[in-house]
């Protein structure tokens, strides 16, 4: 569970999974108030089902489920499908597939700390092909790193110019969460919004979150998707 959600302190399979899945209801439970807000002042419905894409252990995907939500978790990887289906304690809302797998359309799709971990072509391409499960009327919440401050271009470039074996050495002698990570990579607005005109959505807002840490600008891109025609995006 450290490699999903690092901290300092819970290194070495020190996450307890009570702890673990308390964080997921406390990142909602800041969340939730914001798409309120949102599907308020957009004239959305309420969402009764819930794509939660690159679940990883179910960490939101369970806190959406506790809401009474009709979720779907989906990851890249099986061995974090079958790791989340083991700790699914909401079954009768909640199951967790493979990406691939198919499924929708959903009234919430959200998708955090997942798109930064892949090139920015990958990262495209999948917001791309991740959009079109979004239902008529519904509410998209993606994460995204849209730039670096100096200190994160210099980690991503250090990233890509040094052997593995120098940052293992590196986070051993210092315990450094940040050194372990895999790389951050930016995607530029001008890519994210040709991903989701091409999907028929609609950018409503771009929304700083502070979740990359402060090397990165990190953003959520608040998407939806017209019942017919077109709405204003975000400037």
């Amino acid at each position: 569970m450290w490699a999903i959600l690092t901290a300092p302190d819970k290194r070495g399979g020190r996450w307890r999974p009570a702890d673990f899945f308390a964080t997921g209801a406390e990142d909602v439970a800041r969340l939730w108030p914001e798409v309120e807000r949102r599907l308020a002042a957009w004239s959305l419905p309420p969402p009764r089902t819930a794509l939660d894409y690159g679940c990883g252990a179910g960490r939101i995907a369970q806190a959406l489920a506790a809401r009474g939500l009709q979720v779907l978790g989906r990851d890249v990887s099986p061995r974090m499908v079958e790791l989340a289906r083991s700790h699914n304690r909401h079954p009768d809302h909640c199951r967790y597939e493979v990406v691939g797998s198919g499924g929708g359309p959903f009234d919430l799709l959200y998708s955090g700390l997942v798109l930064q971990h892949v090139p920015p072509t990958v990262a495209e391409h999948t917001l791309a092909a991740l959009l079109p499960e979004l239902a008529p009327r519904g509410l998209a919440v993606v994460q995204v790193v849209t730039g670096s401050a100096a200190a994160g271009r210099l980690r991503l470039r250090l990233w890509h110019s040094l052997p593995r074996g120098i940052w293992r050495l590196a986070y051993r002698l210092r315990g450094d969460p940040q050194l372990a990570r895999v790389p951050v990579w930016p995607l530029t607005l001008r890519r994210a919004r040709r991903a989701i005109d091409g999907a028929g959505c609609v950018l409503r807002e771009v929304q700083p979150n502070g979740l990359a840490g402060p090397e990165w600008r990190s953003v959520w891109l608040w998407i939806t998707r017209p019942a017919a025609g077109r709405e204003g995006t975000a400037g």
